[in-house]
């Protein structure tokens, strides 16, 4: 997994008592996408950008709630795109251009 880049993270508050991040979940997870080098992401690669820059995620990463909400979030926003893969492998995420 690559580590988010400074560009897009270095303006985003992480709470210094690792409690959960005061962002909408939606702009995490676009925030994730665009700070890829591909600008899309598998599901797994999202979870790994949050937990990478948010303690919060990795201390509940055992926890499923927030993966859920994840999922949710991108399938019921219009924002983001899955791009279907070949043969089950999972889809990748972008941004709605």
């Amino acid at each position: 997994m690559f580590p988010p880049t400074a560009e897009i993270w270095g303006s985003v508050p992480v709470p210094a008592d690792d409690s959960k991040p005061d962002l909408p979940l939606r702009l995490l997870i676009a925030l994730a996408i665009y700070g890829s080098p591909s600008k899309a992401l598998t599901l797994g690669q999202i979870y790994d950008a949050l937990i990478w820059q948010f303690p919060w995620f990795r201390t509940h990463n055992k926890e499923g709630t927030w993966k859920s909400s994840v999922r949710h979030s991108l399938s019921r926003n219009g924002e983001f795109v899955n791009l279907k893969r070949s043969r089950g492998r999972s889809g990748l995420w972008t941004l709605m251009a």
